[in-house]
């Protein structure tokens, strides 16, 4: 018993001598500490060259195609869905819509934040119809020259209810959306849009 105790104390002592003297080296920048320096650097180059020579990190063409082809791939700010009953409305929030859903159901939907400030910019492949449900508590003067919808919504939130809704035809090309506010951004609906692909965020 005493043996082990005695081994318990000494390991203690070694461990702890090492500790201080690792203080003590960078501290007076005395042995090894100019020679660990020396090699840190050698140790990062050998580091990068491997990640560097790993075939995933080459420029690979199909791979390339693919993020050609669908260049949503790397969009985590946004989404893109096809609206069901019941959906949540924000990428951050829980809040859905209570009347008339069934009006929705062919229509696809861009999750922003729900106190989202910044516009929302895209390429659209297609002539189709945006919807943006409204809150009275906003300011809807950029809204002025939108067409009303003959139906209203019932999304409740905390700060605001959007219930009315105005819509508007775009053409194919580059738009730039209002996120809406101040009090809560506006969700966006799209209508006539055949696929996923036919906008890109930018």
């Amino acid at each position: 018993m005493k043996k082990i105790r005695k081994k318990i104390i000494i390991n203690l002592i070694i461990a702890l001598s090492f500790f201080l003297w690792g203080i003590f080296t960078i501290q007076s920048k005395v042995f090894p500490y100019k020679i660990l320096q020396q090699i840190k650097p050698r140790t990062i180059f050998i580091k990068f060259s491997i990640i560097s020579k790993n075939p995933f990190n080459k420029n690979d063409q199909q791979l390339l195609l693919s993020q050609k082809k669908y260049p949503n791939f790397n969009n985590k700010e946004r989404h893109l869905i096809k609206y069901s009953v019941e959906k949540n409305i924000w990428a951050d929030r829980i809040y859905y819509n209570h009347k008339n859903d069934i009006k929705l159901l062919n229509f696809y939907l861009i999750r922003i934040e729900r106190h989202q400030k910044k516009d929302i910019k895209i390429e659209i492949k297609e002539d189709f119809t945006i919807y943006r449900p409204i809150c009275e508590k906003n300011d809807n003067s950029k809204y002025k020259d939108w067409e009303k919808v003959d139906f209203e919504i019932a999304i409740i939130g905390r700060s605001c209810a959007h219930k009315k809704i105005v819509k508007k035809k775009f053409k194919k090309g580059y738009i730039s959306l209002s996120s809406g506010g101040p009090i809560s951004s506006d969700p966006i609906f799209i209508e006539g849009l055949s696929t996923l692909d036919s906008i890109i965020f930018k």
